[in-house]
């Protein structure tokens, strides 16, 4: 590696000492993160759940979503949710529909 390369991953302090790490290590250095804060469909809710909280997150999906949250699940039924989640799905139940084609649609 060459000098120029590691010093541009540290910030030395005017006697050239070491005062911290770059901020590519801690910062957005590229973009600045955007929030979203709507979307149109339950997967799409879902994938933000999953990239911003790291877990299905049913509240934030209503945030995102505005619809409740027994919407959202019928939105992913089938594709997303564990076979606890949808077996619950009181739509798949009434119509006898089979568990992996739940769309939830009343």
């Amino acid at each position: 590696m060459s000098y120029f390369l590691l010093c541009s991953l540290e910030v030395l302090d005017d006697e050239g000492n070491f005062k911290r790490k770059a901020d590519m290590f801690t910062k957005r250095t590229i973009k600045p993160h955007r929030e979203i804060t709507s979307v149109e469909t339950a997967s799409e809710a879902l994938a933000l759940s999953i990239g911003e909280k790291a877990r299905v997150d049913l509240d934030y999906m209503e945030q995102l979503t505005g619809k409740t949250q027994e919407e959202n699940r019928h939105g992913i039924a089938g594709r997303y949710l564990p076979c606890a989640e949808y077996r619950a799905c009181t739509v798949c139940r009434r119509r006898r529909i089979p568990l992996w084609r739940c769309a939830g649609k009343s």
